[in-house]
């Protein structure tokens, strides 16, 4: 599947979660090492927070994106680019 189509299906997946719902994508990434923990906001429908982890360990996490802004996240996390967690 085209990346982009990829990517936008998810943004699609991520929009009709119900609040406080949980969606798992496993084999993300350019190299399909990467599983997404992506949870939607449990007050908002336009909120989701993304966890995103390599080989079990956790490399990345995200809280509070707006589904106008979900996209470009997940271009950044596919790409392996600024990799950040929150306990860092």
């Amino acid at each position: 599947m085209e990346t982009k189509s990829y990517l936008n299906r998810i943004v699609e997946m991520c929009k009709t979660l119900e609040l406080d719902d949980d969606l798992t994508i496993k084999s993300f990434g350019k190299n399909g090492d990467l599983e997404l923990y992506i949870h939607k906001n449990y007050d908002s429908d336009t909120l989701v927070s993304i966890s995103t982890s390599q080989n079990g360990k956790f490399v990345d996490d995200v809280n509070d994106i707006s589904m106008d802004k979900l996209y470009l996240q997940l271009i950044r996390i596919y790409n392996y680019v600024n990799f950040k967690t929150m306990d860092e």
